[in-house]
């Protein structure tokens, strides 16, 4: 990935998607006067397990900025000089989004807004409203279709995740799986069906192709229409 002119900010940035998006947009570095900051929470900061992960993002230019994203204060403050704006929140945090997008559109920098999307399309066929947490995202869209006029928005959508499909996830059993040692695999629908799967380590190409979209038409370029929707 080209080295990346605009001042950046994620959300999410250590999840389990977030993790690779983060290390990507830091392997491709900041141009020369901008800068690419984290925000998350002081749970996270003092996390055992985060600290080392923080501590490499940090020595290779990561700005870490602390606060909630359900305070506007702490929001607005950390958008100022902030150009780009990448959420890979879970699926517990999603509906938020809205709030961030809403306080987005309302500061003086930010130009262009991914909502955590990734996975599959939400918007596939009809059946997809029904899934969650695609009813959330849903919402989500229809807040920016709605009220959303000055930032750009664009969601990148990577298809399934085969990492998920290796094993059978406690719970949620019916989203399919393998389970190797039982000897126990869970199909959907009639099994039949053609399926095409990405990995999360590469979530990171739909951003990388946005990216380069960004540094050569600028902020206003529109691939479709104003939210515009990157597939693999």
């Amino acid at each position: 990935m080209s080295s990346l002119p605009f001042n950046i900010l994620i959300f999410g940035g250590t999840g389990a998607i977030g993790k690779h998006i983060t290390s990507a947009i830091l392997s491709a570095k900041a141009s020369p006067g901008h800068t690419i900051t984290l925000f998350t929470s002081e749970s996270t900061v003092s996390n055992l397990d985060k600290q080392a992960l923080l501590s490499s993002w940090k020595s290779q230019g990561l700005h870490v900025v602390t606060g909630d994203i359900n305070n506007a204060d702490d929001v607005t403050r950390t958008y100022q000089g902030i150009d780009v704006v990448v959420s890979a929140l879970g699926r517990n945090s999603l509906l938020p989004q809205t709030e961030l997008i809403r306080l987005a559109e309302q500061s003086a920098s930010v130009r262009w807004f991914f909502p955590s999307e990734y996975g599959t399309d939400i918007e596939y066929d009809a059946t997809s409203k029904d899934e969650k947490p695609h009813e959330n995202k849903l919402k989500v869209r229809a807040f920016i279709r709605d009220e959303i006029t000055k930032v750009q928005c664009t969601y990148l959508v990577t298809g399934p995740y085969i990492d998920m499909y290796l094993s059978l996830l406690p719970g949620v059993e019916a989203i399919g799986g393998y389970d190797v040692g039982a000897k126990k695999a869970v199909v959907v629908g009639s099994g039949d069906g053609a399926v095409g799967f990405t990995s999360m380590p590469e979530c990171v190409f739909p951003f990388y192709f946005a990216s380069q979209i960004l540094r050569i038409y600028g902020y206003d370029y529109h691939i479709t229409h104003p939210q515009t929707n990157l597939c693999t």
